[in-house]
């Protein structure tokens, strides 16, 4: 899904038995603020879960070690 709304990455972490995080990289700040309410009102739909924070920051770097 992510992929097809313009998402470069989808990383995601498990923070708890009952909690996560997750981390997509977007390729411009416009594309993420034009999809993310979509992902936010239908995020519990396939999960049953809440997104209860965003973040917005720029990536400068990366190391391919995955």
């Amino acid at each position: 899904m992510f992929k097809s709304v313009g998402a470069l990455n989808f990383f995601y972490f498990k923070k708890s038995d009952i909690t996560g995080k997750t981390v997509i990289i977007w390729p411009n700040i416009d594309i993420a603020d034009k999809v993310f309410e979509k992902i936010r009102a239908s995020a519990g739909n396939d999960t049953g879960g809440t997104i209860t924070a965003r973040s917005k920051e720029k990536v400068i770097g990366s190391i391919g070690l995955l």
